[in-house]
């Protein structure tokens, strides 16, 4: 059977959406993203139980986006197109789970104009927490979708518990994405079928497993308090502060400024160490990481 024009176009698009990515991407992006694949690597090097005992900084500790790039590492190798896949994977993802939600609301013509909209082209091979949270919200809300359009039953309960695992999986990633619950209690108390239930039923679930998760981490790390440092982290926006700092510095050096200090010049020694333990240095990252190279001493 032939499939539909509205799916045959979305099949299409999502092709495109592939080819797009892969070609005109960024990337890593000389940020945060190395701090993952450093991670990444350590997970598979040690094994995945005691890199876990050894977790001491926030971005070891997002084990939704660390844990999936080290699958994609053991598969595809240790290269720079194994790590844009990441991205590039959980971004054409995002378009495929927002179609589908689109589909059982309004049926295949509206589902196909929505999945034109999620297309985050540049960013969609980076190794950042952003990368994979739309996929990661998007699947919550498909769970919760498809549990209200049941009776509650077994069936349903499954699904509420497959939205409040990916709500989890956007929390771990990025802690404010936990507003997500908002939508899915929301979408509950809009439904004929005991709302209240309906409404309450995902949060206690993802509450349930915050609760075990952070309990797990505090017995195997002997930290009981990362997870609550990485919320106020990333909950305080206390980052943006130091990558500022980082990016005005630099700026001022590439453009003959004397103000280059050593903290642009240790993260440039990270990304570089970073990229040639994971082979993914190519002849443009050399040269932006030249750039980015604080001038001998004597030519300050």
């Amino acid at each position: 059977m032939l499939a539909s024009p509205p799916r045959t176009a979305f099949l299409l698009l999502l092709a495109a959406c592939f080819w797009l990515r892969l070609h005109y991407g960024q990337g890593l992006a000389f940020a945060d993203d190395f701090n993952y694949v450093s991670a990444a690597l350590d997970a598979n090097e040690q094994g995945w139980l005691p890199f876990i005992k050894g977790i001491s900084n926030i971005y070891a500790n997002r084990l939704s986006v660390v844990l999936p790039l080290a699958v994609f590492q053991a598969v595809f190798g240790r290269n720079e197109l194994s790590l844009e896949l990441l991205g590039l994977s959980f971004s054409c993802a995002s378009v495929g789970i927002t179609f589908l939600i689109a589909l059982r609301l309004h049926g295949e013509w509206a589902a196909l104009l929505v999945a034109t909209i999620p297309q985050e082209i540049w960013y969609g091979t980076s190794l950042l927490p952003d990368s994979v949270t739309p996929f990661y919200m998007g699947a919550a809300l498909y769970g919760a979708l498809r549990a209200q359009d049941r009776l509650l039953d077994a069936r349903a309960f499954a699904w509420y518990a497959l939205a409040a695992f990916f709500t989890f999986c956007t929390f771990e990633a990025r802690a404010t994405g936990g507003v997500v619950l908002l939508a899915l209690g929301l979408w509950g108390l809009m439904q004929p079928d005991r709302p209240i239930v309906r409404a309450a039923l995902p949060g206690v679930l993802f509450f349930a497993i915050v609760a075990g998760t952070w309990g797990l981490f505090g017995v195997l790390t002997g930290d009981y308090r990362i997870q609550l440092r990485q919320l106020v982290h990333d909950g305080t926006g206390t980052h943006w502060t130091r990558h500022r700092q980082a990016l005005s510095t630099s700026i001022l050096h590439v453009a003959g400024g004397s103000a280059c200090d050593q903290r642009p010049c240790a993260h440039t020694s990270a990304c570089r160490a970073v990229s040639e333990r994971s082979g993914t240095l190519r002849s443009e990252h050399l040269h932006r990481l030249s750039l980015l190279s604080c001038p001998p001493s004597n030519s300050r």
